[in-house]
């Protein structure tokens, strides 16, 4: 998933994968807290005449997509956040894929009025909807990685976690967002031991909810953007044996190599079975992460040479949302795979409460997975 910070910043320091170096994509939005303020937003997102009653629906269909609270969101109120969970029940979701959490836990310290999550959960139950919530993670993370303090903010901020929302009902389990392709060396040494000192302390504050990460994959087979490029089988070694050892319950594979929409839907196919024969081997579970968002451009050349102008945030200048034909071709290569799907993007792309065109798009995909 791109990387998401409050600057929009794109990251762009490479180093060649046999020093050890791990390639990661992060989204993160530094500036998402709350202020004290609790006043409705002014627009009201629901249609007029809405209904909940929902028809049936496709079986295969996106589950759940990766959503936080957002820093314009910070006046919102209740009624806001239950519209917000009902847009997604109605799209078929059945997770709330939170992160942020560093950010409200943060701003509740510091005296913020509205706590959202327990909000968010309530709509779930109701809704027969369940919650992940990302443990805590250092903006751009990868970028001088502080190990330790990875660890340290981590085993303060997972109990407070689960103090406060893990005996919800709706509450799943959690989502480790230090997410990559594949580490080496002494990196991956110490990426293997964050991984699993992380989801050591999910178990030990709510030992029995599964926790989750979401990886990618790298198509840039001639290595242009100054990467290794990690074969299929290679790639599939390498998370059955980071799975083992770290005792990850779920991997849910992001489908887009560089997020390039150039590649066909054949070419990312290899690594969508080299990640469930991961699971398979480690005895996990395994489910995609159909992305809505991607680069607009014809190949990996073209994205070399437009690379200083491309905001790895996800939005901006090239990116574009994934047209809804083609959509349908990949959650339908990822149903051969899983039965459980999410997505980045729904957040950027397709979220109601972005304007006319998300909620185009959005009611365009209602209409596809309703028919």
């Amino acid at each position: 998933m791109p990387i998401r910070n409050d600057k929009m910043e794109s990251h762009t320091s490479q180093r060649p994968a046999d020093t050890g170096y791990v390639l990661s994509r992060r989204r993160f939005l530094r500036h998402t807290i709350l202020s004290s303020g609790a006043a409705s937003l002014p627009l009201t997102l629901l249609p007029e005449g809405w209904s909940w009653d929902m028809k049936p629906m496709r079986k295969c269909r996106i589950h759940g997509g990766l959503w936080w609270v957002h820093a314009d969101m910070r006046t919102a109120n209740e009624t806001f956040w239950r519209e917000q969970v009902r847009y997604q029940k109605s799209a078929g979701f059945d997770y709330l894929w939170l992160c942020s959490t560093t950010q409200v836990i943060q701003a509740l310290n510091q005296g913020a009025p509205l706590d959202p999550y327990p909000i968010l959960l309530d709509e779930a139950e109701k809704n027969g909807m369940e919650v992940f919530l990302e443990t805590y993670i250092t903006p751009s993370w990868w970028v001088n990685v502080d190990w330790e303090k990875e660890k340290k903010s981590n085993t303060a901020l997972i109990p407070e976690l689960a103090a406060r929302y893990a005996s919800h009902p709706a509450f799943k389990g959690w989502y480790l967002g230090y997410e990559t392709h594949h580490a080496e060396g002494e990196y991956g040494i110490a990426y293997k031991d964050l991984l699993v000192h992380v989801r050591k302390q999910c178990r030990l504050a709510a030992p029995d909810k599964p926790v989750l990460i979401s990886p990618f994959f790298l198509l840039d087979r001639e290595g242009l953007l100054g990467f290794r490029w990690i074969p299929p089988d290679e790639f599939s070694q390498f998370w059955a044996d980071m799975l083992a050892s770290s005792g990850i319950d779920i991997l849910a594979l992001q489908d887009s190599g560089e997020h390039l929409a150039c590649y066909s839907i054949e070419e990312r196919r290899p690594f969508l079975q080299a990640g469930l024969e991961a699971c398979q081997q480690a005895g996990k579970s395994f489910w995609v992460n159909v992305e809505t968002g991607e680069l607009g451009l014809e190949s990996v050349a073209e994205y070399k040479e437009h690379r200083a102008e491309i905001d790895l945030g996800g939005v901006g200048k090239y990116w574009q949302r994934v047209p809804l034909e083609k959509l349908a071709e990949k959650i339908g290569l990822a149903c051969q795979f899983s039965d459980r799907l999410l997505t980045w993007g729904y957040a950027e792309y397709w979220w109601p409460h972005l304007g006319a065109a998300a909620k185009d798009y959005y009611d365009r995909y209602l209409a596809w997975v309703k028919q």
